[in-house]
């Protein structure tokens, strides 16, 4: 009887608990929800950068968070720019999409550019390391700047924009 009496304190506890997120705090709510890329699954947004060394440390997390997910949910990652300096990473990001090898080098870019401290700062650049994950550095280079990539860019920044992403 003792047992139960404090199972169900410490239940009622919890329940009245603080909430682990709070409004205001933790998140904002926006004012004009942003559609989502496939309606037909729930949606979870990162906007992340190469160069921020916050996203370097989250992505094995996020990565291993994706793995365990059921198939109605849909990981979308949007590479952001806060400066023109790193438009270069938001193109070999979506260049790794297009090429459907983002998967595979997605972890390497963010070790190159914060373990080895290698910068990628043009098309160039891109063919040459992507080449070490079996791309061709043509392909690379015909996609870097290409009308599809340069339609990624523009989604990504207008979404960073409607997200209201502030850092």
């Amino acid at each position: 009887a003792a047992f139960g009496t404090l199972f169900s304190l410490a239940v009622f506890a919890a329940d009245t608990a603080q909430p682990a997120y709070l409004e205001g705090r933790d998140y904002s709510l926006l004012d004009q929800p942003v559609r989502t890329l496939n309606p037909a699954k729930i949606e979870v947004v990162e906007v992340f950068s190469y160069t921020c060394p916050h996203c370097f440390h989250f992505e094995p997390l996020i990565e291993e968070w994706a793995k365990k997910q059921k198939d109605d949910v849909a990981l979308v990652q949007t590479h952001t720019k806060w400066s023109p300096g790193m438009e270069p990473y938001q193109r070999g990001f979506y260049t790794a999409v297009t090429l459907k090898v983002k998967d595979k080098v997605q972890l390497a870019v963010f070790k190159a550019i914060h373990e080895q401290q290698k910068q990628l700062p043009e098309a160039q650049a891109w063919a040459d390391f992507l080449a070490a994950y079996g791309v061709s550095k043509q392909s690379v280079l015909s996609t870097y700047d290409s009308f599809i990539v340069t339609g990624q860019v523009a989604q990504a920044d207008q979404r960073s924009r409607d997200y209201k992403i502030t850092g």
